[in-house]
């Protein structure tokens, strides 16, 4: 992804600052990877048990502060490893 900044400067016939680090022009793919399971007790009952960003992947950063950690929240994943538990029921009988 290019930073929608510069895109923009270049499409009104500016030029990107040279003084700009390449890593705030472009971000860095980045691949995030979940994982759940499901069990069903007695028919009734769905438990699941799961993890977002197994990996804990950190996000791309933008510009050259890396202490800012300014990133794009919408694309990324900022929050890290979570993980979670459900318990469901059905209400009606199968």
């Amino acid at each position: 992804m290019r930073n929608g900044r510069f895109e923009a400067r270049e499409k009104l016939g500016f030029t990107t600052p040279t003084d700009i680090p390449a890593r705030a022009v472009k971000l860095e793919s980045r691949h995030y990877f979940d994982a759940a399971a499901t069990f069903a007790i007695k028919g009734r009952f769905d438990f699941t048990l799961g993890v977002n960003n197994l990996t804990k992947r950190r996000p791309s950063l933008l510009g050259a502060d890396q202490i800012q950690a300014n990133t794009q929240p919408s694309l990324y994943d900022v929050l890290g490893r979570r993980f979670f538990v459900t318990l469901s029921a059905k209400l009606t009988r199968p």
